[in-house]
Formats: structure tokens, sequence, C-alpha cells
């Protein structure tokens, strides 16, 4: 039905849910990779899939790269913008053509400048934040140690060039924040010892190189390992973050880092023989064995007995986000106590008058006991 069927663009309640829903797709989506994308998230902003202009919407807008959904690890659909099917859609909102989609793709000229929906993303957070962005004051949700906000899922350009336009115009961000807090958080563990005098736990006192070196050399290593990959840097930077959290390298369809990788199993294999990475890898490994006794565990009772119940890498995404929101709160009050207008966006912020970031550093390292740097950026 959605191929044939158009719809009523003289209507004006379909003129503005299309017009919405472009703008939120603009804003929201990329158009390279996918992300997740919860089905009442979209059901909210493009209308429910039974209504026939919602499922016409989704069909030209969205491609969906992955339709497999897993409710026991809440692992959603993910989807990516389909370009073209946008450029349909404005056609239709312009007055341009209102044939069907195979239409016009068979009439229509490409104009490169034509896949530019900056400004429709922009209309479209202006009109769902507008309260917010005049005020300065965001609702969050507070969820699994994290505090939420819609405006944390648009795209990055388009959220910087919001935020600046409302006034907030100085970004702060923790550089390294998972494995900087994961490394120093297992270096501050405390000692315990038995009444017989036997070693229970205790921090972890070695030199861990690979990661030492790596923290030290971040944008050389990313720069270095995507090229023997053969990957894009954020691409790289998206496999260490899989890795600080215990994704282990598979080719199974649904591994994380192989879905990375483009399920391309040369490079898989070019990421488990490389040197550097393998002693990062090493490092990690270390690293989880000194945390994970300090994490929650469950007892759970098997055919065999009692056993202790395995960490999953969402427990070891919980560790971090708990130490996260420790620093947050620490810079939250801080701002608080000065009167500064800040968007908090987990381990980044915005704000409305500069701060002294050696002096916030210094402060959650009094208030947390975590050693961070700040990376700035002014607009």
């Amino acid at each position: 039905m959605a191929q044939s069927f158009i719809p009523r663009f003289h209507d004006p309640r379909v003129r503005r849910r299309c017009e919405q829903a472009l703008g939120f797709v603009s804003a929201c989506f990329h158009t390279e990779h996918a992300r997740p994308a919860a089905r009442t998230w979209l059901d909210r902003r493009l209308g429910q899939a039974h209504n026939p202009v919602s499922a016409w919407l989704r069909s030209n807008l969205l491609v969906c790269e992955n339709d497999t959904y897993d409710h026991l690890s809440g692992r959603c659909k993910t989807y990516r913008r389909d370009t073209s099917g946008m450029e349909y859609v404005r056609a239709g909102l312009a007055g341009e053509f209102h044939g069907t989609r195979l239409q016009w793709s068979q009439q229509r000229r490409r104009d490169p400048e034509s896949r530019d929906f900056h400004a429709e993303a922009v209309t479209w957070c202006r009109d769902a934040f507008v309260a917010e962005l005049e005020s300065l004051r965001f609702e969050y949700q507070d969820k699994s140690d994290r505090l939420w906000h819609p405006l944390q899922f648009v795209r990055r350009p388009i959220k910087v060039a919001i935020q600046v336009d409302a006034g907030l115009g100085h970004h702060y961000d923790i550089e390294s924040a998972a494995l900087t807090l994961l490394l120093q958080h297992s270096q501050h563990i405390p000692l315990e010892i038995d009444a017989d005098g036997v070693y229970l736990r205790g921090p972890m006192d070695l030199w861990l190189w690979g990661i030492q070196h790596y923290l030290a050399h971040k944008a050389t290593c990313r720069q270095q390992w995507a090229r023997d990959l053969e990957v894009t840097v954020p691409q790289i930077k998206e496999i260490i973050t899989a890795l600080v959290a215990g994704a282990r390298i598979s080719e199974r369809p649904e591994s994380a880092v192989f879905s990375m990788l483009g399920h391309d199993r040369a490079r898989l294999q070019a990421l488990r023989e490389h040197a550097e990475i393998g002693q990062f890898r090493r490092d990690l490994r270390l690293m989880w064995d000194y945390l994970k006794w300090v994490m929650p565990r469950r007892r759970v009772e098997t055919r065999r007995g009692p056993r202790w119940q395995a960490i999953s890498s969402r427990d070891k995404w919980n560790l971090y986000f708990r130490l996260e929101r420790s620093v947050l709160d620490q810079v939250r009050h801080y701002l608080r106590e000065r009167q500064n207008p800040c968007f908090l966006e987990h381990d980044g912020w915005a704000t409305r008058d500069p701060i002294d970031g050696t002096d916030l550093e210094r402060h959650i390292a009094i208030t947390t006991g975590f050693r961070v740097i700040i990376d700035q950026k002014h607009y």
C-alpha cells in the first residue's frame, strides 16, 4: 500500500505531520550508518505504523538495516535515513511532484545540493524543544544511572547549531571517559584481608602499558589503528569503546565488533592479529579481573551446584554509568553554584558561560577521587 499511496498534501494536518517527520529523520538519523530506534520512539515521532500516512513516511524516510529485535537484551532494530526518499517527500511538500516514488525516481533530475536537510532538521529541533531552549532549563529522565533527554539523540552538527543559537556556546567533555574512570576505579579498590591474613582483593597496582600508551597517545593510536584495519577513525573509536565494555571478537552475525567492521572477515582477522590492539585487549581483561570482584553478582543454582553468574557486557556498562554519573553530579553541582545554565550529555556538557577547566578538574578530583582531563570547544 505504501508504494501506491500518495498523501493529500493540501490537508494541513497531513502536511504538518510530513514536515515534522522529515525534520525528525533529518535531525536524528545518519545516511551512512544505522542507529537503534525503539518502536515506541518512532511511533511517537512518525505515528503508528498501521496509519497509512505513517506507513508511507516510514517506507520513504527510513531504511531498516537490522530488523532483529531481542527483548531479552533490549537490542532494538537499527535504521538509517533514506536520502532519496527524503528528497521525494520534500518534493511532494514543495508541490513539485505528486506521483508515486517509482514515477518520481524515473523523472527526477539528480541534484547533489538537494541532499542537504540541515534546514529541516534545525526547524524541527527548534519547534520540538522551544520552551527548554528559551529558558535553558532542561528536564531529564533519570534512568539506569544516566540523565536522558531527547535532544541527546540529535545528530551532533544539528545539536551544536541549536545549542549555540540558544546561547550554549561553550562545550566540554571528559577525554576517554569510560576507560579513564574504569582504570582509576580498579586502582581505588580497597584492600581486604580476612581474619587469617589471606589477601581477598585490593587495588590494581600494575602498569598496564597497552592502556596507558593509548591514553597518552589517543589521536595517534586511533589514526594508526584505523589505517591498519582499513576503517575510518570514527569506526575505530566505536570499536575501542566496545572493547572497553568487554565486547568479544567473533564472527557471529550479531557481534557488535563484527558489525562495525562491516562483517568483513579479513578485517576481523587483522584486528585479532594486531600487536598493539592485542596488548590493549589483554590489559583490558586484566583490568576487568580486578573490577569484577567489586561488582554485584548473583549466585545461581545449576545442575552441578551453585555458581556465580557471569558478568555481562551490560553489567560492565552499568558500572561505567555509575562512575560517570558520580562525576556528572559534581559537574552539575559546580555549575549550579555558579548559576551557569547548561545542557548535560553523559560525559559532556554545554554551558552559557565559559568555565575554568582546570578548576573543575580539581573539584572533580577532590569530590570523587577521579583525575580527568576536560576537553573544551568554544563556538
